[in-house]
């Protein structure tokens, strides 16, 4: 399976999961890895639906997430997978929270000391780690927070250094208002990055 069909089966899974509805993390966890194998193996499956005895509230620690958001996968395989990559190559660029939300957390010497190259690479992460399970949207404060936690932002160029994205990145809307997204160039670009990141020969 080449990464084209691997990232078609990541998405078209997380379909499945979105549309059944499931209420529970945990279980829509299990559903989305059961969904995942069965696309790897040709076979397009439903999300099964948990037993009275299968099901257990959610997580009290995912209430902050807020209405209507789609829970990302426990763990960074489908987003290793997304990228055309191995786990382990982005054990030092991303995490995941106690929810299982995947979480930007490379260290700040291997940015780009530029401010506006910086909020490129974090732009690139940011779009992936939001985008990898399905066709989804990124807020430019999304993207504005996490350059500034990292001491990278740039208030009066921030919006010309996301311009750099280019063909990396479709947008929508204007100003604080903006959402991207990103094309096959911006995904073949986050994986040559996080490669670099995590210092994967070329």
């Amino acid at each position: 399976m080449d990464r084209d069909q691997m990232a078609e089966a990541v998405a078209d899974a997380a379909g499945a999961v979105r549309q059944a509805e499931l209420d529970d993390a945990g279980w829509a966890l299990e559903a989305f890895k059961i969904l995942l194998q069965s696309r790897m193996n040709g076979s397009p499956g439903e999300a099964p639906h948990p037993t009275p005895e299968q099901h257990r509230p959610a997580d009290q620690g995912s209430a902050g997430a807020g209405a209507g958001a789609v829970a990302v996968p426990e763990g960074i395989g489908p987003l290793a997978a997304r990228l055309g990559l191995v786990e382990d190559d982005l054990a030092d660029v991303f995490g995941t929270n106690r929810e299982g939300r995947v979480e930007i957390h490379v260290p700040t010497p291997l940015l780009t000391k530029a401010k506006s190259g910086a909020t490129k690479e974090l732009a690139l992460l940011v779009l992936a780690s939001e985008q990898y399970a399905g066709d989804a949207w990124t807020s430019v404060e999304s993207i504005r927070k996490v350059v500034a936690d990292y001491g990278k932002y740039d208030a009066s160029n921030f919006t010309s250094s996301l311009r750099q994205l280019g063909t990396a990145a479709t947008v929508r809307g204007k100003q604080s208002s903006a959402e991207y997204r990103l094309t096959r160039v911006g995904w073949e670009a986050a994986s040559t990055l996080v490669g670099r990141l995590s210092g994967r020969p070329s």
